[in-house]
C-alpha cells in the first residue's frame, strides 16, 4: 500500500508536481517573511525602536523590512495564482469554513492557555471574538480575505472571458495607478496595502500572471537579479530616503516598503513567477506536501492579540544595538523556529479535526449550501 506522501506525489504529473511545490513553498516562505517582519517593527518585535539611523543595525534593519514586507504580496498573488481556472470551478465555501474554524480553535486554546499561566492577561473578550473575527476585525488579513472570497466567482469569470492582450494591458494598468501612483499619493484608498480592495487587485494580477503566463521569457538570473534590485532599492530608500510631503502627497521613508510599493509589488511578482518554474526533488515535495496546508496558523498563531502583546511586544529591542551577525542570526532564527513550531502545532490540529471527522462535515455543508441555492436560485 502506498503511503499518503508517495499517494501525493504519485498522483500528480511530473510538470505539475514541480509548479505545485514550487507554490507551496513559496507559502511557506511568505510566512517566515511575515514573522521577520513583526520582529524588526516598532509595534511587535520593537528592533526599530532601537536601531539608531545611519548605523549598522539601522540598515540591516531596513532590508530585513523590505524583504519581508513581500509576505502579503506573495500570498494574495498566489491566492490568484492558483484560485484562477481556465475550466469553470463550483463555488465552494468549504476552504472559508476551514480558515474560520481555524480561527476559533486557534482564538480559543491561545486563550484558554494564557487563562492558565497568565489569567491576568486575558478577558471574556479573548473567548468571544474568535467566534466574531470579522466583525472584531481580529485578523486583519482574514477580514479582508473574507470580502475577497465573497467576489472570487465573478473575479474568475472575468479573467476567463478577457482576452489576453487586454489582461495584459490591465496588469500595467494596475500596477501603474495602484502601486507607482497610489505610493505618492492614495487617493483609491488602498489603505497602503491593509485593505479588502488591495487583495482583490493581488487575486487579478495573480490570475493575469497564470493566464497570460507572464514572465516565461525570464531568465531565472534576471528573475532573481529582479527580486534583489528592488529589495535593495526598498532598503535603501528606507534607510536613507527623503521625506517631503504636503497634503497627503509626497516622500515618505517607508513608502517603497509599502505592501502597494512597486517595489514591494514587483519583487513579489518575480517570487511567484520564478518559484512557480523551479523543479524540486521528492524531499521538497514531502517538505512541501506536510508543511504547506497548515502555513496560515503561523499568521493566526504570531498574529494572536495574546501572544504579542504578552510575549513578542518589545522581546527584541534589544537587538537594535546588537552586533550585525547576532541582530541577523536573532531575527532569521526565531522566524525559522516560530514557522517550524507552528506548522508541527497546525499538524496536531489537523489529526484532530480528522478524528472529529470535521473535514466531512463540512463538506456536507458545502453540499447542502449548494442543494439549497440551486433550489432557491435560478440559474437563467
Amino acid at each position: 500500500m502506498k503511503s499518503r506522501w508517495q499517494t501525493y506525489v504519485g498522483g500528480l504529473d511530473a510538470s505539475a508536481r514541480a509548479h505545485n511545490t514550487g507554490i507551496d513553498l513559496l507559502r511557506i516562505l511568505s510566512m517566515f517573511y511575515i514573522v521577520e517582519a513583526h520582529t524588526i517593527t516598532k509595534e511587535l518585535g520593537g528592533i526599530f525602536n532601537t536601531a539608531v539611523p545611519g548605523t549598522v543595525q539601522y540598515l540591516l534593519c531596513s532590508l530585513l523590512m523590505a524583504i519581508g514586507m513581500a509576505s502579503v504580496d506573495i500570498f494574495g498573488l498566489i491566492s490568484g495564482y492558483v484560485g484562477y481556472s481556465e475550466k469553470r470551478k463550483p463555488v465552494r465555501i468549504t476552504s472559508m469554513l476551514q480558515l474560520y474554524l481555524q480561527v476559533v480553535t486557534y482564538g480559543v486554546v491561545v486563550a484558554a492557555a494564557f487563562f492558565i499561566l497568565r489569567p491576568q492577561a486575558v478577558s471574556i473578550k479573548h473567548f468571544i471574538m474568535p467566534f466574531i473575527p470579522i466583525t472584531g476585525n481580529l485578523y486583519w488579513y482574514y477580514t479582508a480575505y473574507f470580502g475577497l472570497f465573497l467576489v472570487m466567482p465573478l473575479l474568475n469569470a472575468g479573467l476567463r472571458h478577457t482576452p489576453k492582450r487586454i489582461l495584459r494591458v490591465m496588469l500595467i494598468v494596475m500596477f501603474a495607478a495602484f502601486s507607482v501612483y497610489a505610493c505618492f499619493c492614495d487617493r483609491f484608498k488602498t489603505d497602503t496595502g491593509y485593505s479588502t480592495i488591495w487583495l482583490i487587485f493581488l487575486y487579478i494580477m495573480g490570475g493575469i500572471l497564470r493566464k497570460c503566463e507572464v514572465g516565461k521569457s525570464l531568465k531565472p538570473w534576471m528573475i532573481a537579479a529582479g527580486i534583489v534590485g528592488l529589495t535593495c532599492v526598498g532598503c535603501l530608500w528606507k534607510a536613507y530616503g527623503l521625506e517631503i510631503g504636503a497634503a497627503g502627497v509626497g516622500l515618505q521613508r517607508e513608502m517603497l516598503i509599502y505592501l502597494i510599493s512597486p517595489t514591494i509589488l514587483g519583487a513579489s511578482v518575480l517570487y511567484v513567477i520564478g518559484f512557480s518554474r523551479i523543479r524540486f526533488g521528492t524531499f521538497m515535495m514531502r517538505l512541501a506536501a506536510f508543511a504547506s496546508p497548515c502555513v496560515f496558523a503561523v499568521y493566526l498563531l504570531n498574529g494572536s492579540e495574546l501572544i504579542s502583546v504578552n510575549l513578542l511586544k518589545g522581546r527584541f529591542e534589544y537587538l537594535g544595538t546588537a552586533s550585525p551577525l547576532v541582530l541577523v542570526g536573532t531575527v532569521l532564527g526565531f522566524s525559522a523556529a516560530f514557522v517550524a513550531v507552528s506548522i508541527l502545532i497546525d499538524r496536531v490540529r489537523l489529526r484532530v479535526f480528522g478524528l472529529l471527522h470535521i473535514p466531512q462535515m463540512l463538506s456536507a455543508v458545502d453540499r447542502a449550501a449548494h442543494k439549497y441555492a440551486r433550489k432557491w436560485i435560478s440559474d437563467d
